[in-house]
């Protein structure tokens, strides 16, 4: 680069024609480089006659759009090249999943031009269709999963709409170039070979379930062995009524990256977008958490390609077992408190003294989940107010050994329930009882604050709304973890797999 400073300037732009310069250079220092929006571009040089100088020298070449997917519109009569990451100067990146969506004006077809095909066989794949993105069951598909390093059949191909998508996936193993392709305004150039959509198969939505979990441990897994199915959309509803917390973690997780999507969510609309707390996919095994939610969905969908093991995910569902104290249900949600070591066996020559705690202004559903204790000997009392001396409504009166209590769910007349536990000098291996307490639309005329805003029946000094159900904690204390809490069910739990994500310590709260 030598041109006379300011007098002399070489002028830049894109098309076949000069017109007004995109950009302009002058002087010794090498400029930036230039890339073109069209597959044309002009360059001028303009000097006058005063001095002479060495002038310019300038490498012209392909530069496609190389970026890791994106949007791409093409003006009427235009072209555009696309190609894999970092082409042509080196291998594209490892580990990729690559979307473009290319556009024209309407009433345009598009025509491809694979010109370089290569990429590790089997392992990175690419494929094309018409629409603005894949659809799940395929029917849009022009080329399906190409790969390898020949180039497509065929290679060239119009799709006969203006809009049109571009797909191309990696492992985390070998790279190689990648792929070139030319994409044409067809009125321009035609290919030989037109696309048009076909037919695909139906979406199975019959698959997933509503689950009331009473277990401490439940294991959901992707349904097919020893793979998933295809073309699935699959839900499942989950209640945890014996949780005031859940621990998850997953034991294995397989599946089409990008493409089979695994999502959780809090409540019980899968459609809710601002429910969503996971949604996932790849053979990455997501980290163990906690969720203080005790209503989730699940969905997993499948698309007509690539099938996997898929996943098996497990809920360890943690009642509060507290003896004793204030407990507080949510606004709109439900906990769950259970005898002291549940469900391990409770101690002996203990009097446990529980008050439940209803949303300012509500009143609460108490159902009883599970109940186990010794005959005659270990007790269960619950009545409606803050103490067995308000002498109000009892529902469960001093309820012992292996059956449900008759009522097995009750609503407090009013904004709060009490709860007495008693157990005798011997002790038991007995698991004892669980119970839930939900939040209801039913109000209740209770205490107000000056402002008369309604207040906790029995905890006047505690300020709704509180952060989580169950007891309220101090302020800077961290989410408690599963340790100490009693295992679940009859198993203890199997120590943490090397590389599944699980550091002791350092649980996520969803």
């Amino acid at each position: 680069m030598d041109v006379e400073e300011r007098m002399d300037r070489i002028e830049v732009g894109s098309g076949a024609k000069p017109t007004l310069p995109e950009k302009v250079y002058t002087g010794r220092d090498l400029p930036d480089s230039f890339v073109s929006r069209t597959s044309e571009l002009w360059v001028r040089l303009v000097t006058n006659g005063a001095l002479t100088r060495t002038g310019f020298e300038a490498i012209v070449r392909d530069q496609p759009y190389n970026d890791c997917g994106g949007n791409i519109e093409l003006p009427s009569g235009g072209s555009a090249s696309i190609a894999t990451p970092y082409y042509p100067d080196r291998s594209y990146t490892l580990d990729s999943f690559c979307l473009w969506q290319i556009s024209a004006p309407p009433g345009t077809e598009l025509s491809f031009f694979f010109r370089v095909f290569r990429t590790e066989y089997l392992f990175d794949s690419m494929s094309l269709g018409s629409g603005k993105e894949p659809a799940v069951n395929g029917e849009n598909y022009a080329i399906t999963l190409h790969t390898g390093r020949k180039l497509p059949n065929p290679a060239n191909i119009t799709i006969g709409e203006n809009n049109a998508w571009l797909v191309f996936s990696s492992d985390y193993s070998t790279a190689d170039k990648g792929f070139f392709v030319d994409v044409y305004d067809a009125s321009d150039k035609k290919a030989s070979t037109k696309f048009k959509p076909k037919e695909g198969p139906k979406l199975d939505t019959g698959c997933g379930d509503i689950v009331t979990v009473t277990d401490t441990l439940y294991e959901l897994k992707s349904p097919g062995s020893p793979a998933y199915n295809p073309m699935m959309e699959c839900t499942w509803l989950l209640s945890f009524p014996i949780a005031a917390e859940l621990y998850v973690r997953f034991m294995r997780f397989e599946t089409e990256l990008s493409n089979d999507l695994f999502e959780m969510g809090r409540g019980n609309d899968p459609d809710d977008t601002d429910s969503v707390i996971l949604s996932h996919s790849g053979s990455d095994r997501p980290d163990d958490f906690l969720l203080n939610s005790t209503d989730l969905w699940v969905r997993f969908r499948s698309n007509f390609l690539v099938e996997m093991k898929g996943w098996i995910v497990e809920f360890d569902s943690f009642p509060d077992t507290t003896c004793g104290g204030q407990f507080y249900v949510p606004e709109g949600g439900r906990t769950a408190i259970a005898a002291p070591g549940y469900p391990l066996g409770y101690p002996p020559n203990t009097k446990c003294t529980y008050i439940i705690n209803a949303p300012p202004g509500k009143r609460i559903r108490a159902t009883v989940q599970t109940f186990q204790t010794e005959g005659a000997r270990d007790t269960l009392t619950v009545g409606d107010g803050c103490s067995k001396n308000d002498n109000k409504t009892i529902h469960i009166d001093g309820h012992f050994g292996f059956t449900l209590p008759d009522p097995v769910s009750f609503l407090s007349n009013e904004g709060a329930l009490w709860m007495e536990f008693d157990t005798d000098v011997y002790g038991s291996d007995y698991q004892g009882f669980a119970i839930s307490f939900e939040d209801t639309d039913l109000t209740f005329n209770g205490p107000e604050d000056a402002g008369g805003n309604p207040i906790y029946q029995c905890d006047s000094d505690t300020k709704p709304p509180l952060s989580k159900p169950g007891k309220p904690k101090p302020e800077g204390n961290p989410e408690p973890g599963p340790e100490g809490k009693p295992e679940p069910g009859p198993k203890a739990n199997p120590e943490p797999e090397e590389g599944s994500g699980f550091v002791p310590g350092n649980r996520e709260m969803y």
